[in-house]
């Protein structure tokens, strides 16, 4: 079964506000649940809540059992604007692993 976190039209932004995922799960019998990460960006903007779609397909780009299309709702847990997260080193780190490796750093690489 494939997946992909995808953004609507007026929401999500895919890269400032998450990081696309797309997959594969494979599914053991009797198996009816999987974990599916997506990295979410914390920007340091006061936003209103924003969405995004996991979608479920089949090999073949068909539909899977209902329900086939997830929506993700992102609440910003900022009251005023900060700066901008870019400028420090930790976000920095962290949004390239994110974005190259596709994972967070380890705690002794980023310490």
């Amino acid at each position: 079964m494939q997946f992909a976190a995808a953004a609507n039209d007026d929401s999500a932004s895919e890269r400032t506000d998450y990081n696309a995922e797309f997959g594969t799960l494979r599914f053991e019998p009797n198996e009816t649940a999987k974990t599916i990460n997506v990295f979410v960006t914390n920007d340091a903007l006061v936003e209103g809540d924003e969405t995004f779609f996991i979608v479920l397909y089949d090999e073949y780009g068909g539909a899977t059992n209902s329900p086939s299309v997830v929506t993700v709702t992102l609440t910003s847990n900022d009251a005023t604007p900060g700066p901008n997260p870019i400028d420090t080193t930790a976000f920095f780190v962290r949004q390239h692993y994110r974005d190259f490796l596709g994972r967070d750093p380890d705690a002794p690489d980023f310490e």
